[in-house]
């Protein structure tokens, strides 16, 4: 029997995603034949997630578990990973026992413990592509420097999301992925703005640290921050305890309430003045970094390389209230496409790519690389 059957894990914030395609079928049609989700909970244990996920893939109507010939899985956090498609084998799977290797705390990094027992059940390949933590070598070293000496601004960012973005660009204009020159914007939970140079994502913000602040706490000022962390360690809070609230409970969630972006907008469309003035804040942020990525793309190509425009991507970029909110270089987002024909540049596709992409991405990446149209590549474990 002809082992065709892909199988996709993704952990998201309250449930761990599941998703079957069919591997002959998907590239042309994009069709995925079943999904599933498993709820999350406090008492979650990796056998009981890999018990739980056993049903989908052994008593599956639309497949048998003989057909299935590769596993995908969103990937782990771990330090020096490449981009691009990675083999999960021993080595990986062993870093994930070393904290010094894991990059943060993420739910992520439970989705290779959960499939790798599944994948070795039934002696197939297990792949991952594009982690968070999975920071380009030409990421410029400017941009991680910061003013204290040994502390470093980490270039994580929605990897996944954003290089698949590029592959998408390259696709549409019929051109090399090396031929991509573009912002890059994802907004969700957290926020990635990137500059993309080359199709090489060579300055991004840090979605944890910097701003546009969303769930979390953004950039913050440095004095006035130290002071309100000293007070939470006065206070018996654990680094963990202080982190969770960084990640959060801070941003939109802790001055409105809102639990998610949905909430935030039904606030803002009854007219709540804090909710109005902090989604004013966001897009404020958001254009912001957008600028400075433009000019960073624009600083590091020639006339002769084609600057293709600012690429929106994420839940955020589906409400109309943000993209005409969002200001570049004196517009808004929905006004970008007149700054860049002034700029004799193209133009800016917001509406079009909006949405998650990390089923899509991680499906089509895994397969490009059972191709053969991209190499796949084995985790090194980095000299720290």
């Amino acid at each position: 029997m002809q082992k065709s059957i892909f199988i996709g894990f993704n952990f998201g914030s309250t449930n761990l995603k599941l998703w079957a395609v069919d591997l002959n079928e998907y590239l042309k049609t994009a069709q995925v034949i079943d999904r599933g989700e498993i709820e999350l909970t406090k008492d979650n244990s990796i056998g009981n997630l890999t018990e739980a996920v056993r049903p989908f893939i052994f008593n599956n109507n639309c497949f048998s578990p003989d057909e299935i010939g590769v596993i995908g899985v969103r990937s782990a956090i771990l330090k020096g990973l490449l981009p691009g498609v990675i083999h999960i084998d021993h080595t990986y799977m062993n870093a994930l026992d070393q904290p010094e290797l894991i990059g943060t705390k993420h739910r992520t990094n439970d989705c290779p413990r959960v499939a790798y027992p599944i994948a070795t059940e039934l002696d197939i390949p297990i792949y991952t592509a594009d982690a968070i933590s999975s920071i380009s070598q030409n990421y410029w070293d400017i941009a991680r420097t910061t003013g204290i000496p040994g502390i470093f601004r980490e270039g994580y960012a929605h990897y996944l999301s954003l290089r698949y973005l590029i592959y998408l660009i390259a696709k549409r204009n019929n051109i090399k992925t090396n031929q991509v020159n573009c912002v890059l914007v994802h907004g969700g939970g957290g926020a990635s703005i990137a500059a993309c140079v080359g199709g090489d994502i060579v300055v991004t913000n840090n979605p944890n640290e910097w701003n546009p602040f969303g769930e979390r706490a953004g950039a913050l000022p440095a004095l006035e921050g130290s002071k309100w962390l000293w007070d939470k360690f006065k206070k018996g809070s654990t680094i963990e305890e202080v982190q969770k609230i960084l990640l959060k409970k801070c941003g939109y969630v802790g001055h409105t309430g809102a639990e998610n972006f949905e909430q935030l907008l039904d606030m803002v469309r009854k007219c709540d003045k804090n909710a109005t003035h902090i989604f004013k804040t966001m897009c404020y942020q958001f254009g912001c970094e957008i600028n400075q990525r433009a000019l960073e793309v624009e600083s590091a190509i020639t006339q002769k390389d084609e600057f293709q425009g600012v690429f929106c991507t994420g839940g955020m970029f589906k409400a109309m209230e943000f993209i005409r909110g969002v200001n570049v270089n004196g517009s808004t987002i929905d006004g970008i496409s007149k700054w860049l024909e002034t700029q004799n540049r193209t133009s800016v596709f917001s509406d079009e790519f909006s949405g998650e992409y990390e089923t899509e991405a991680l499906t089509t990446q895994v397969l490009r690389a059972i191709k053969g149209d991209i190499k796949s590549q084995s985790y090194i474990i980095p000299n720290l």
